[in-house]
């Protein structure tokens, strides 16, 4: 075999093309290419890139780890990785991914804290009103806290990452 191209444009995907004596191709990538199903803000689709990137800005944004610094450091070291820019763009899809699953946790939280608030023995109703499109809806009411705020739960806040 015989290395015919190498290329290290792709952040830590490295992509070597070999050529055997018999004239096949092969290629070789050093990890896989993945494509999430979180597309970043302001794009219309996610693009494949390498999964070695994606655990970089992961691990980095697990630790607090600021990006530019990692990238300064992994630069130094000698180890192929995204350029800055790109690590901002995959860092702005794992913020995406928090925010989703912070929304999905949210809305959780509502639907307990209305089943609790409907069960409890001194329960008045739902507040029965209309929206501006003239639907009617109903409102479970209840204390925010059951527990003296001891372990409240952020019912409206809405973590971005």
């Amino acid at each position: 075999f015989d290395l015919e191209k190498q290329s290290f444009k792709d952040g830590a995907g490295i992509t070597q093309k070999w050529k055997c004596t018999c004239t096949k191709e092969f290629v070789y990538k050093n990890c896989m290419w993945i494509t999430t199903d979180i597309v970043e803000e302001g794009r219309k689709f996610s693009r494949p890139q390498p999964e070695l990137n994606i655990r970089i800005v992961k691990a980095a944004r697990e630790v607090g780890i600021n990006l530019e610094k990692l990238s300064d450091f992994l630069a130094y070291l000698g180890v192929k990785a995204s350029a800055y820019n790109n690590m901002l763009h995959q860092e702005r899809k794992v913020r995406v991914a928090i925010e989703q699953l912070s929304q999905e946790r949210m809305e959780e939280n509502l639907a307990e804290h209305n089943v609790l608030a409907r069960g409890m023995k001194d329960y008045r109703g739902d507040i029965i009103w209309t929206d501006a499109d003239g639907v009617e809806r109903h409102t479970a009411q209840g204390p925010g806290s059951f527990d003296g705020a001891g372990a409240t739960r952020a019912y409206a806040h809405k973590i971005k990452g």
